[in-house]
């Protein structure tokens, strides 16, 4: 992402969004966050949870080693969150009440960004993953980087077409927060799809754009 100094001409600009994060956002953006990029840990975690839990309970022990077992369980399950709501916390301390703001206007080669008195501009070729939910769009750079759109703000008010907008210009597919419940086979694929995209993107750079 580079650093300019005008604001995008108005006849370039596809779609505009905007963003301003609060406390609730910065957390939601730390769970997603976590959960796509770190997802085996967090079930790694609650395997080990429920195997422990049942293992206290089921099996033939002291009611005072079960008891600890089963507390031991029940930390790990608790645990699978902790990261996420760490780095939110770490996030939001280094904010320090400064919650940033930014307009977002997507061009048919780039995308503008400003934060009210910068402006950079982003090639869609360096997000990495689009993702979005109920609320918000984001739009991963890396597992540290990203944007996140407020759905509500995108205009023109036609979200399906900003959807295909997207994808048609990042060559990536949309992809869902996976949970428990909605880590299926068809999010794996759409996963593996966009993983395939990005390696043939970078097979395709040219040293100078490296």
């Amino acid at each position: 992402m580079k650093k300019v100094t005008a604001s995008p001409d108005q006849k370039d600009i596809v779609y505009s969004a905007e963003m301003i994060h609060s406390e609730s956002s910065i957390c939601r953006l730390a769970t997603v966050q976590y959960d796509l990029f770190q997802i085996w840990r967090k079930l790694l975690f609650i395997a080990v949870g429920v195997f422990m839990i049942l293992f206290g309970v089921m099996a033939d022990l002291p009611l005072q080693a079960a008891g600890i077992i089963v507390f031991l369980g029940c930390l790990f399950l608790w645990f699978c969150k902790a990261p996420a709501q760490i780095t939110a916390n770490r996030m939001i301390a280094a904010i320090d009440g400064a919650y940033p703001h930014t307009m977002l206007y997507f061009c048919r080669d780039r995308v503008e960004i400003t934060d009210g008195s910068d402006w950079f501009h982003m090639l869609y070729q360096l997000i990495q993953r689009v993702v979005q939910d109920d609320t918000y769009v984001y739009l991963f750079l890396n597992a540290s980087t990203s944007h996140m759109i407020d759905k509500s703000t995108v205009e023109p008010n036609d979200l399906s077409g900003f959807q295909r907008f997207l994808e048609e210009h990042t060559g990536l597919l949309t992809e869902t927060p996976p949970t428990l419940f909605r880590l299926n086979i068809a999010a794996l694929i759409r996963r593996a799809k966009n993983a395939k995209t990005i390696k043939q993107r970078e097979q395709r750079k040219t040293p100078d754009q490296k």
